[in-house]
Formats: C-alpha cells, structure tokens, sequence
C-alpha cells in the first residue's frame, strides 16, 4: 500500500489499501486503512516529498490517541514546529 499526500492532507496519488487520509492540525495525519490490512503488524514508513520545506522532519506511528482504528498516524514539521508538508506512506 503506499500513497502520496499534499500539505492539504489531499491524496495525490494511491495504490492498495488506503480507506481515508484526515488531517486534524498543522502537521498531523491519520491515514486509515481498509481492514483487508491489519495496521498492528504491519511496519509504516513514511518519507518526505520533494516539494518539503528544508530543515522538515516526518514521523510515522501506528494507530495513536486521535486517529481511528487501524490507521496510521504522521506528523511533519519544520525547526520543530508541526507544519504541513508533503509525504508519501508504504505500508509493506
């Protein structure tokens, strides 16, 4: 599964098992899959797009407090403060 997302929190680009991609504030992310995917034994990773300020970091978790179940939690930023950016996400 891997899928492409703006600073928007707009899918750009998808393929396998992406349900939705939310976005709940400056930099947070929660995309949940289809439950043909079980997120708990699954191993997330998560990179930057191009088009990312420098100085930006990402991060990538499982299901975590605000998102739903099943789904993959990131958050990006930049000098330490969370900022939108775009990412993509592989699922393996």
């Amino acid at each position: 599964m891997t899928v492409s997302v703006d600073r928007t929190g707009t899918v750009t680009r998808k393929a396998g098992s992406v349900e939705s991609v939310g976005k709940d504030g400056a930099g947070r992310y929660c995309v949940t899959l289809k439950k043909t995917v079980d997120v708990a034994r699954s191993v997330p990773i998560a990179t930057l797009d191009s088009a990312a300020d420098w100085k930006s970091g990402i991060y990538v978790g499982r299901t975590g407090g605000v998102c739903p179940a099943n789904s993959v939690r990131v958050t990006t930023g930049t000098d330490g403060v969370a900022q939108d950016q775009p990412f993509t996400l592989i699922v393996p």
